[in-house]
């Protein structure tokens, strides 16, 4: 590590409660906890409300589009989330701020 910052690079941080990590989150979560988790970085913090494209999610997590409609589907499924598709994109409210 150089000590230097890359002034174009954006570096994001989220709190995330400790049971978050719990196997009984892990369980009913799986690997959509790395949705989660995005969500988290990106959400308003006292809101937790986020808007944005597919495409851009695509991108950002190199997962396809198919995984990230199955990973929401999951997160929504077990409460983690509400989100409407508003045509240009998602609009996601997270709903357990765990």
């Amino acid at each position: 590590m150089s000590g230097k910052i890359d002034q174009n690079k954006k570096e994001w941080w989220a709190p995330v409660n400790r049971s978050l990590i719990s196997y009984k989150n892990y369980k009913s979560i799986g690997n959509a906890i790395w949705l989660y988790l995005y969500f988290l970085l990106y959400a308003d913090r006292k809101t937790g409300i986020l808007f944005r494209k597919y495409k851009t999610i695509k991108k950002d997590l190199g997962v396809s589009k198919k995984t990230i409609q199955r990973w929401l589907k999951r997160l929504r499924k077990c409460g983690y989330v509400v989100d409407r598709n508003l045509g240009r994109g998602l609009l996601i409210v997270l709903k357990r701020q765990i």
